[in-house]
Formats: C-alpha cells, structure tokens, sequence
C-alpha cells in the first residue's frame, strides 16, 4: 500500500511538469539558457523565434523561422555558437542578433524580409565573428556591426536594403570581402574604428557605393567594382588617418569621386581603373516528448480507480 501511495505522489508531480512539443509547424519560442553542446534544428516555427543565453557550444540549423515579433535568431553572452542553413523573414527586428557573444559562426542562411530591422546585426562588443556566404535580402542593413571586433563578412550577397549594405560603427578588425551588394542606399558605409578592410567586393545600382565617415584609424578599400551608382562611387567625408586606397574599378557612377575635405587623393592612391563538430543532445521537430506525460496521467487515473475500489470493498 506505501508503495502505491509513493507512485502515486510522484506521478502526480510529474503531471505538472510543462508539456514541451517541437513540430511543424509551431509557433513555440525555443529559449536556451545556460546550456552547453546543443544542436536545434529542423523546425518550422511560425510567430516565434530562437534565443540563445549564457550558453555555449549551440548549433542552429535546417530551421525555418518566419513572422516573430522579437528577432528571428538572439544570440547573449554565449560563445561557439553556429547557425547555418536557415531560413529566417518577416522579422519584426533583426532576422539574426548577436550581442555580448564571441566564435559565432553564420553561414549559408537565407534572411529575407525583416524590414524593422536589419538582416544581422553584430553589437556590444561581440568578437570573432565569420558571416559567409548568406542570401540577405530586403532588410533595413544587410548587415550591421556595431562596437565589435575581428568580424568577417565574405561572399554573402546582400541586396534591396533600405539603408546599408553593410554598415560598421566603432567597430576594429572587420574584413569585408567578395560579397555582391546591390540596390541600397549605401553599399558599403564607416564610421570610426580601425584596422578595416574592403577588399574585391562588387558594389552596384546604390546610391552611395562606400561613404568613408569620420573618426577612421586605418582603412583600407582594395580591387572593389563600384557601378552604376545615382550619386557617387566613393564619398570620403574626413579622410582617415591610415588610407589605402588603391586598384578599384568605377563605372557608370554620376560622380566616381567626392571628397567632403580633400580635393584630391595623394597619388600614389589615384584610381586607374566553419562548422564545428560538436557532441551533443539534438531537439528535432516531434510530438514524441509528450508520450511520457500521457502514460503518466493514464497511471494516476488506473491508481486512482483502484484505491477507490479498495475502498468501497473495505
């Protein structure tokens, strides 16, 4: 008799436990906190998103992730964390934020439509970023660093952006290279940092191809195609501290060059033409996580039915 009475009293606490469904499609949030060698993937979610807290070693991939009212992706004071081959729109903000968070890995995702806020956005002093080959469409920026440092930004193509291409602010370290940005007001903008790099990328149909900003230690702006933009290829409002600029192609720009404070270049600069392997739990997409809370509810109510058998017979 105890020992039904024990059985009884811990499936009647398991009971109460949240119900935890992944499937597809769901408009579940999926929250991580303070969690380590995780993998999510495969998971439809409508309306809600992926946030990812003081947690390390995360993979997010193969999920579709549409119509949230936050961010599509959230990444806080986490580290080694990848997300790859997703497909994130209609965002109310970013469709991927990094904030606080080192070693993150975002390639091969598709981040359309998130047209509050910008395809990805890398802030408060997040560091050791590679943004590689992801299709950034129609967004606010394509992509935003902000306060960060040693941020790559490769062969992603990056188009129909309301205002930028790519835009870094107070950011040093960021090597932008071999990415297709095309229909923004501003392809490529800068203000302040150092130790930055714009190098082979094709830069085309903007309003503005780069606008060089104010408070630049060291640019560098190396082998870049700027065409057909309305206003100017190049627009240097102060002229940085270090400026190499050098082996760039200008077409079909109204003016190829402005330059707020400097007539001229100096002209030895004159135009003339990683998936982690990681082992660990995977959520997948399945009612499955529900069966044990089903068998437990059938066994409180046969526990039940008997004591109150016993009972009447007694």
């Amino acid at each position: 008799m105890k020992l039904t009475a024990l059985l009884f009293i811990f499936l009647f606490f398991l009971s109460f436990l949240p119900l935890i469904t992944f499937s597809a499609p769901t408009n579940h949030s999926i929250y991580i906190f303070d969690k380590k060698n995780l993998v999510i993937s495969d998971l439809n979610i409508i309306g809600g998103n992926i946030t990812i807290i003081n947690s390390r070693n995360i993979i997010i991939k193969d999920n579709v992730i549409s119509n949230s009212i936050y961010f599509g992706i959230f990444v806080y004071n986490s580290s080694n964390v990848t997300i790859i081959h997703n497909v994130i729109s209609d965002a109310y903000y970013d469709g991927i934020s990094i904030r606080k968070s080192k070693n993150i890995t975002i390639e091969f995702n598709t981040i359309a439509n998130n047209t509050n806020g910008n395809g990805i956005s890398v802030w408060d002093y997040s560091s050791f970023v590679n943004i590689t080959e992801n299709h950034i469409i129609n967004n606010q920026c394509g992509v935003f660093v902000l306060f960060s440092s040693n941020v790559s930004v490769k062969d992603n193509v990056i188009s129909n952006t309301s205002f930028y291409g790519v835009y870094l602010y107070d950011s040093n370290s960021v090597n932008i290279f071999n990415n297709s940005i095309f229909h923004s007001d501003v392809g490529v903008e800068i203000q302040y940092g150092g130790e930055l790099t714009v190098f082979h990328n094709s830069i085309v149909i903007d309003l503005i191809g780069v606008y060089v900003g104010e408070g630049i230690n060291s640019l560098s702006v190396i082998n870049n195609l700027v065409k057909d933009s309305r206003y100017f290829g190049i627009l240097v409002y102060i002229y940085p501290l270090v400026f190499n600029f050098t082996s760039n192609m200008f077409f079909n720009n109204t003016l190829n060059f402005f330059y707020a404070y400097n007539s001229t270049l100096p002209s030895e600069t004159t135009e003339t033409s990683v998936i982690q392997q990681i082992t660990s739990t995977t959520i997948h997409k399945t009612a499955s996580h529900n069966l044990p809370y089903i068998l437990a509810i059938v066994v409180i109510l046969v526990t039940l039915s008997s004591l109150i058998i016993r009972k009447r017979k007694r």
